[in-house]
């Protein structure tokens, strides 16, 4: 398949989390997510930032349409109220400066599964950034693959928006979908950061092809309306780790 266009950033050392993607109880999310699991935690992939993190592009402008999915299968029924997840701005070009944000909205969709690819939409709505409650939570460096130094930087932003409630099955496989509207230009480029246990995330090039890609996203399923967690919160799950270093590539292919 032919492919144009995909950019993800990878860091430069890997995650150690490891397990399946299970639905995690709300005891154990409260570790991780600090006042978003006391609202009622179902489903938990902690964001890996500010350790090592990988970031794939999700964005709508007038010439990308690139794709992100996450798999999450529940334990038990439950209607999902609430979605938390952790993204970044870069700028397309190395040595680039953090960019302001630049995402007017995001559309949020749940996918059916189809033989372990997302299959069908059974939710999609549109919400405005202010809906997201985009918050910046620090910023890391990055560079082109195949350049030492690293010199661009990235802003990165926690979200937490309460969705049109969507009433989950148990031990049915779903899809989340995550794309920013960015409008007329790709620079800078919004992307979805990664985050435990160890998995794959799908993505969907602007040509419409579509591959698994290594790492899982980062986000926290919510079965109550929740407060937007406070940002100290999620800069300590990284115990005290400082912003990583992570590198742009591109993947292109003449056929």
């Amino acid at each position: 398949m032919r492919q144009h266009h995909v950019s993800l950033i990878h860091s430069f050392t890997r995650s150690i989390t490891s397990g399946g993607k299970v639905a995690m109880l709300a005891l154990a999310a409260s570790l991780a997510a600090g006042s978003a699991a006391e609202a009622g935690t179902i489903y938990l992939q902690s964001p890996s930032y500010p350790g090592p993190y990988s970031s794939f592009n999700s964005q709508k402008t007038t010439t990308l349409n690139n794709m992100a999915f996450d798999n999450f299968t529940l334990a038990a029924p439950d209607t999902i109220l609430n979605i938390t997840w952790q993204g970044q701005y870069r700028p397309t070009n190395n040595g680039g400066l953090e960019p302001a944000p630049t995402a007017t909205d995001f559309l949020v969709e749940i996918w059916s599964d189809a033989a372990g690819v997302p299959g069908a939409v059974l939710s999609s709505t549109m919400y405005t950034v202010a809906q997201t409650n985009e918050t910046r939570i620090g910023s890391a460096l990055f560079g082109p693959v195949g350049i030492p130094a690293v010199t661009s930087t990235a802003g990165i932003y926690n979200y937490s928006l309460d969705i049109t409630p969507f009433a989950a099955a148990a031990g049915t496989q779903y899809w989340l979908m995550i794309q920013a509207q960015t409008g007329s230009t790709n620079n800078p480029a919004w992307g979805w950061l990664s985050g435990g246990p160890a998995g794959t995330t799908y993505q969907v090039l602007t040509n419409g092809s579509g591959s698994f890609q290594s790492g899982n996203r980062a986000f926290s399923l919510q079965d109550t309306a929740t407060p937007v967690p406070e940002p100290a919160s999620l800069v300590l799950l990284g115990a005290g780790l400082v912003g990583v270093a992570a590198r742009l590539r591109r993947r292109r292919s003449n056929s």
